[in-house]
């Protein structure tokens, strides 16, 4: 083989992957939340991020750091992944720390708790994709985190998924039938847009939505964790051990079933014993009694049952004000997080809770405009519509 040879192989070579990465590229699915918040915390400037919250869906719906930004500067952006897979967690904390040196991070509890992952294989294997997704085409982590899905899933009895999947490496095998949606334009697929509000998750159907909750139950029993649920915290833990990382655990509100509250005992139980520094907002002690949440006279800043949640996993746009302003505080006080108000560094942080406020507004009159209309004067809607307009109300209030 001549030198001539050589130089059209690598040529030839070199084309084709390009080939292959502009279209991983142009069929992925990027207009979603987890994807957009990745993209933005990789664009903020180096060094600006002291804090990252990484976790599954309940963070995104929880933590506005726009908001938190707002009223101490602290930078505290989320990294979330829907059902985020416990046993990814470790790549995605070292990407994250690939783009940013955050001086503390924090870790959601639901992550290794969620579920046994053996219990539904199939569902395992797509809530893996939406975290390897996130992941850079050609980083190290998404190799591993692909690795580590396959070798998962070949655990799994009656499971019929070959060793070596393709799609995992090569997205387009997946996503290739995006061609055929209307409106598809490949040019506006490459590259990846920001997050507008820099993690939070807005949704015009669930963010203002109410769903009254039964009270939390906690109780003291406890269950064993899932084998992989241990070894993955062992893995983070000793990460942040070896790179002097400052964790905390969060459990963010969401009702807790009897099967997970066990679980959340026994992770307590196994942070205690390591020493782990842990905060929960899912117990009873952080919710309103009823005759609390109906006065309205409780002076308390507590979770209302009634208006915070648009399910039981998620917090609507209320609750979420509650929790950013009640654990922004305990992160204020407890964590020398500098204030980057001002600094010059941070300006893509510069005003956007007050374009969220707008937002919400005029989401909230769209959407009485639209039940007024379907309605058409139903007294039930309307009364409705005047509870939701009021927790919008306390919402904007919170903290002034």
């Amino acid at each position: 083989m001549n030198k001539k040879q050589v130089i059209k192989i690598v040529v030839f070579i070199a084309i084709f992957g390009v080939i292959l990465y502009l279209l991983c590229d142009i069929f992925e699915y990027k207009n979603n939340y987890m994807a957009k918040g990745y993209a933005s915390y990789k664009a903020c400037e180096d060094d600006t991020v002291d804090a990252v919250f990484i976790g599954t869906s309940g963070v995104s719906r929880s933590w506005i750091a726009v908001q938190a930004y707002q009223d101490y500067g602290m930078t505290v952006m989320s990294l979330a992944i829907d059902a985020m897979p416990c046993w990814l967690v470790l790549d995605m904390v070292q990407e994250a720390y690939k783009f940013q040196n955050p001086g503390l991070l924090l870790l959601d509890m639901r992550m290794f708790t969620l579920y046994d992952p053996s219990k539904v294989p199939a569902l395992s294997v797509t809530r893996s994709r939406r975290a390897i997704d996130t992941l850079d085409f050609f980083s190290s982590n998404r190799l591993d985190a692909i690795n580590r899905t396959l070798k998962l899933a070949s655990t799994f009895e009656d499971y019929d998924m070959s060793r070596f999947d393709p799609s995992l490496f090569l997205s387009f095998i997946q996503y290739h039938g995006m061609w055929a949606d209307d409106g598809f334009n490949p040019f506006e697929q490459i590259g990846c847009p920001e997050a507008k509000y820099l993690g939070f998750y807005i949704n015009k159907k669930n963010s203002l939505k109410v769903k009254t909750l039964d009270i939390p139950q906690w109780n003291d029993e406890t269950t064993e964790l899932p084998l992989v649920s241990i070894d993955s915290l062992n893995e983070v833990l000793d990460y942040c051990n070896k790179n002097n990382i400052e964790v905390l655990f969060v459990d963010t509100p969401h009702y807790l079933s009897k099967v997970e509250s066990k679980r959340n005992n026994a992770l307590c139980k196994i942070l205690d014993e390591k020493g782990v520094k842990y905060v929960m907002y899912s117990g009873p002690e952080w919710y309103l009694s009823d005759e609390e949440a109906e006065s309205g006279e409780s002076g308390e800043l507590k979770f209302n049952r009634f208006n915070h949640f648009y399910d039981s996993s998620h917090l609507n746009y209320y609750g979420a004000t509650v929790f950013t302003t009640v654990f922004s505080k305990y992160l204020d006080e407890h964590y020398d997080l500098p204030d980057h108000r001002g600094d010059g560094r941070c300006p893509e942080w510069e005003g956007k809770n007050e374009k969220l406020i707008d937002y919400m507004e005029n989401l909230a009159i769209e959407r009485a405009a639209k039940a007024g209309k379907k309605d058409d004067g139903n007294a039930e809607a309307d009364q409705e519509e005047k509870e939701r307009q009021e927790a919008l109300d306390a919402a904007k209030n919170i903290g002034e």
